[in-house]
């Protein structure tokens, strides 16, 4: 198996990890609703769809080596995700990590675009340092309450609302 469709394993409450070594590409809403999944081995997932693990509640961490771009809502809700290591991907999708409110350990080196309510209600989040973003979208950070330090040397469009209710953030 090469590619998972769209909404492949949706709602499989049950299921707790997922091993396809050959998989590359995982369609819209593929793990979405897993809500027991706690393990993910993809080494060769190069594209993540829509949708693609929201709301899987039980995901702690994640890391896809060759990942080159997360789509829209694509970890939305997980709730216990603690830590992401994304060393590939050079954007995030709109409300990509959207109330994710245990992240605190974020590696994206080469992420150039966050879009909008990227990382939103992510209250764990205390410092994050992207030297290569140009361009945060509107409600980036909205409501990361504990956020203190935000370093974005290359950002050159912030949009509308992006550190909105970040009542600690001291630097940018």
């Amino acid at each position: 198996v090469t590619s998972l469709g769209g909404s492949c394993f949706y709602g499989c409450k049950a299921l707790t990890s997922i091993e396809f070594p050959l998989v590359t590409s995982l369609g819209a809403s593929c793990f979405s609703s897993c809500s027991s999944l706690t393990s993910i081995n993809l080494p060769e997932v190069t594209s993540l769809g829509t949708s693609c693990f929201q709301t899987c509640k039980a995901l702690t961490s994640i890391e896809f080596p060759l990942v080159t771009s997360a789509g829209e809502q694509c970890f939305y809700q997980c709730g216990n995700l603690t830590s992401i290591n994304l060393p590939e991907v050079t954007s995030l999708g709109n409300s990509c990590f959207y109330y994710c409110t245990k992240l605190s350990s974020i590696t994206i080196p080469k992420v150039t675009s966050l879009g909008n309510s990227c990382f939103q209600a992510n209250s764990a989040l205390t410092s994050i340092e992207l030297p290569l973003v140009t361009t945060l979208g509107n409600n980036c950070f909205y409501q990361c309450s504990n956020l203190t330090s935000a370093k974005f040397a290359l950002a050159t469009s912030v949009g509308g609302s992006c550190f909105y209710g970040c009542g600690k953030l001291t630097s940018v």
